[in-house]
């Protein structure tokens, strides 16, 4: 399949989800119903958040990483296990710096942007295991997760949403993909 084995594809979805998302964190700013300062702080967040998101999408669909994204992508940009890793890193970053509308919401993304620079780390440090097999098994269901949550999105009712949740729908239905791809899986040890 042309459409998956071309990870440029990856790359587009992931612009057309952060600028997607650059225009919802706008639209924080408006929502009356969050409170004043906690509307500002999650627009914000978002806003930056999602810069990050598209300079990874960006460094993924022209194979070059701008600025400081190399640190995102020790595997590089181009491969899908790059792809992989590199992206997931980006959304730990983003969900570090991402912040949210309430406080529950700013520490439970700064765990989740931990945990997942963590996965990272311990993909790209060149040991094989039993660790990196289980982390192949959490990433199956991160990004499995990630698809059911990107159709409950399309759903939501706004039209951002809506666009985003069919772009993220296919982004983490190709990191489903690649996966299983053979050369992931080697360098999952498998």
């Amino acid at each position: 399949m042309a459409f998956t084995d071309n990870t440029r594809n990856f790359g587009l979805l992931a612009i057309m989800v952060a600028i997607l998302g650059m225009g919802s964190g706008v639209m924080m700013f408006l929502d009356e119903d969050i409170e004043s300062k906690w509307r500002t702080i999650a627009g914000v967040g978002a806003i930056i958040a999602h810069i990050v998101m598209l300079l990874a999408g960006y460094a993924i669909y022209s194979g070059n990483i701008p600025m400081f994204m190399d640190k995102l992508f020790p595997e590089g940009p181009t491969s899908k296990f790059g792809v992989l890793t590199g992206y997931t890193a980006a959304i730990g970053v983003a969900s570090i710096i991402g912040l949210g509308s309430s406080v529950a919401e700013i520490v439970v993304g700064v765990l989740v942007g931990l945990i997942l620079l963590g996965i990272v780390w311990i993909l790209t440090n060149d040991r094989k295991g039993i660790i990196e097999r289980i982390l192949w098994v959490i990433l199956l269901v991160v990004y499995f997760l990630g698809i059911v949550g990107s159709i409950l999105s399309i759903f939501s009712g706004s039209a951002i949403a809506t666009a985003m949740g069919l772009c993220g729908c296919l982004m983490y239905l190709l990191a489903f993909i690649y996966l299983f791809d053979e050369s992931v899986k080697q360098k999952f040890g498998m």
